[in-house]
């Protein structure tokens, strides 16, 4: 039973590394944004301001202050929780644009990566913003597959807000989805 097991788990190890080799693509572009995935998903082995330091051109990099890049993931993280890749709309050698999706909420998020030609292939653009649902996806045939129901939600009340910063942010939106206010 015990040697029938390795054999077991390596297989399933492959076929989970094979599966999401083929949703990235092995170029310099698709490479950074598995890694922005991951440190979207907190799955990464870096630490976020040491990625930025490390995997941004210093153009990008010095264009915004290091907590401005780090509060635009944190704010992601917040807002949409853990993500897949769900569609590659574009991709180059240099140059990827892919829709994720939350695992927890009906959301979705466009990224697009742009990265050095040459080696180290450290990231000159990346973008962040919510998307819209691919083509394909129907969100009445999911729910109904699901056995859910479609529910109204309430509008959210004005309410002005002033942060001076994306910690301030941050912290705001974590404060808020531990108290179940969304």
């Amino acid at each position: 039973m015990r040697k029938f097991i390795v054999p077991i788990v390596l297989v399933c190890m492959f076929l989970i590394s094979n599966c999401f080799a083929r949703e990235l693509p092995e170029t310099p572009a698709g490479r950074r944004a598995q890694e922005v995935v991951e440190l979207l998903n907190n799955t990464s082995s870096y630490e976020l301001g040491n990625y930025i330091e490390t995997q941004y051109a210093p153009g990008f990099k010095d264009a915004f202050p290091l907590a401005a890049h780090k509060g635009i993931v944190q704010t992601t993280q917040t807002m949409f929780g853990r993500v897949k890749v769900v569609e590659i709309t574009e991709s180059t050698y240099d140059e990827i644009r892919i829709v994720l999706e939350s695992e927890s909420r009906d959301a979705w998020l466009n990224l697009d990566i742009q990265v050095e030609p040459d080696d180290p292939h450290r990231i000159v653009r990346l973008g962040l913003r919510p998307g819209e649902r691919p083509h394909g996806k129907n969100m009445e045939e999911e729910k109904n597959q699901q056995g859910q129901e479609t529910r109204e939600v309430e509008p959210p009340r004005d309410i002005e807000i002033p942060f001076s910063n994306f910690e301030e942010l941050h912290q705001y939106l974590l404060e808020k989805s531990a108290a179940n206010e969304f």
